[in-house]
């Protein structure tokens, strides 16, 4: 009976660490995706008049252990530019579909929200995020008990233009840029091959 109660024990406890191997490797899904089809993340877009768009891309919520007001602006800023890039390529797509090469940002807006919450339920072995870090335990100089947690949406209002002038985007070479820069922005497959030249 005892050996049998340590086998119990040995497999109860492997099976807790696989399951805390698989959420340590948790992975992101594609970003560039129509909004609320993967999560709560994703762009959508209306046209607004004559080759003129108005697009929204809402950042996945990110949420990880609190840190100071340096650490909380610098998450903020990277969910901007992520949500900034993620609407451009959208503008792009937008223009190469319609046969235009370039597009005009007439009007931006980042909706930048970061709050900082009390987690009574935090646990420190079995409730916590570590997807959010290459390690599954806090750092010493961050808060267990308190969550910090970002919203981004960045909306922007587009012309589309049919020859590339000064100030305007070219098209191809804005998607080929981001997709260069983010390449979990598309599932691997839909990736342009050949440079990122599509």
């Amino acid at each position: 009976m005892h050996a049998c109660l340590q086998t119990c024990a040995r497999t109860g406890v492997a099976a807790l660490l696989a399951l805390g191997l698989a959420a340590c490797s948790f992975t992101q899904p594609p970003l560039y995706a129509p909004l609320g089809t993967l999560g709560n993340f994703g762009y959508a877009e209306r046209q607004t008049g004559d080759n003129a768009f108005q697009i929204v891309y809402r950042a996945p919520v990110f949420s990880t252990f609190s840190f100071g007001p340096a650490t909380r602006e610098r998450l903020a800023s990277e969910r901007t530019a992520l949500a900034y890039d993620m609407a451009l390529l959208r503008a792009s797509d937008i223009a190469l579909a319609r046969g235009m090469p370039a597009f005009r940002e007439i009007h931006r807006n980042n909706d930048v929200r970061v709050d900082v919450q009390d987690d009574p339920f935090n646990d420190y072995w079995f409730n916590r995020p570590c997807f959010d870090w290459r390690f599954c335990s806090p750092p010493p100089f961050a808060s267990r008990d308190r969550r910090t947690i970002v919203r981004v949406a960045v909306t922007l209002d587009v012309q589309l233009e049919q020859s590339l002038q000064a100030g305007a985007f070219d098209a191809r070479a804005t998607r080929t840029r981001i997709l260069a820069a983010r390449p979990n922005a598309l599932p691997p497959e839909q990736l342009p091959r050949g440079g990122l030249t599509q």
